[in-house]
């Protein structure tokens, strides 16, 4: 038995012993994270690993605008300018003894783009995916302000409908907005089943970085009778938000059911955390229950994680109305948020 045969054992076994090693050690995490961006600048990243003792990070998929890089020899060794060094390429180990720390190239016409990365510790356990958010300094996210056209939100009634798009400004902030239209009923008659406004598809994508965060938008009513006998009582659910592969296939959706509008020009933002002032519920899928129970900060990461519904209900009489909308926005959450380790280990939340 030569040392030659010990290293041929242990080169076999040695996959096995990464494997068992972990069992002991909690599994890192590449945590979500916003990074402010300037324009034309380099900005120096730290990725957010949570992990203990010797770890690497790598970088999985690349932004869609600007340059990443590994750190300079210069800097490493001595924190001088320049910081960049290699470009880096997805599926690159972030240079060792940086404390994952890289640069991002932003370009003159910066627009808000996503990186994503892993983290591998010394025992062989690997992460799922963090998602790095570059964003400027408004931290906007997501939005729809209809600019140019309706950008493909739809009106649901009993069927789906296209909206109307204008460009005249009429009250409040709207000034091109999407608004109902074409409704079957006349104004005067009782509605039969709630309307709402749907966003379009280009929303439904991995928004965990919204949490702690905001969304808002503008609403003004311009025909109805928004009078306090026709308004309905609530709770009633006003913006509705959704992950309908969440929970094992079957979903998870989270609202707001205690706001009243009563068609006069107002901007609405409500912030996504579990604070009971925020009034988030979750909704328990029972018909019998107006009271819905808070949900909780790793149910609202998760329905952001997976978000393919938004509704907001902007039928809120007895009557038929007619409401605009403007500025659909979701932004980043404050520099100081953090979503909790204990949300990570859902699968929706950490792909």
């Amino acid at each position: 038995y030569t040392v030659a045969d010990s290293v041929t054992v242990m080169t076999r076994l040695g996959p096995l012993l990464l494997a068992i090693l972990p069992l002991g050690t909690p599994r890192p995490i590449a945590r979500h994270m916003v990074v402010e961006i300037t324009p034309a600048t380099d900005k120096l990243i730290e990725l957010d690993a949570f992990v203990s003792g010797v770890h690497n990070c790598t970088i999985k998929t690349l932004p869609a605008v600007g340059s990443l890089y590994q750190l300079s020899d210069n800097y490493m060794n001595y924190k001088y300018t320049p910081w960049k060094g290699l470009t880096i390429a997805a599926d690159d180990v972030v240079r060792v003894e940086t404390n994952c720390t890289i640069v991002y190239e932003a370009p003159l016409d910066f627009s808000a783009t996503r990186f994503t990365y892993t983290v591998n510790n010394g025992s062989g356990g690997l992460s799922s995916t963090g998602i790095v958010d570059l964003l400027k300094a408004d931290r906007i996210m997501q939005y729809s302000n209809f600019t140019f056209n309706d950008e493909s939100w739809k009106v649901i009634t009993a069927v789906t409908k296209d909206v109307c798009w204008s460009s005249t400004a009429i009250t409040g902030n709207l000034n091109h907005y999407i608004y109902n239209c074409n409704m079957e009923k006349t104004l005067m008659q009782d509605n039969t089943a709630r309307w709402y406004f749907k966003a379009p598809a280009g929303f439904h994508r991995n928004l965990a970085n919204v949490f702690n965060g905001t969304v808002e938008f503008d609403l003004a009513g311009f025909e109805g009778y928004f009078t306090e006998e026709k308004l309905y009582e609530t709770p009633s659910t006003f913006i509705y938000l959704g992950c309908s592969t969440c929970n094992s296939g079957e979903g998870l959706y989270i609202a707001q059911r205690n706001v009243t509008f009563d068609g006069s020009a107002m901007h609405f933002k409500f912030r996504l955390n579990d604070n009971p002032y925020n009034g988030w519920r979750r909704d328990p899928f029972d018909i019998e229950l107006s009271e819905w129970p808070l949900t909780t900060n790793c149910e609202i990461v998760e329905v952001l994680s997976g978000l393919d519904v938004i509704h907001i209900f902007a039928d809120v009489s007895e009557s038929e109305e007619i409401v605009g909308i403007d500025d659909f926005v979701f932004t980043g959450g404050p520099s100081s948020t953090y979503i909790p380790n204990t949300c990570y280990s859902d699968v929706d939340v950490a792909p």
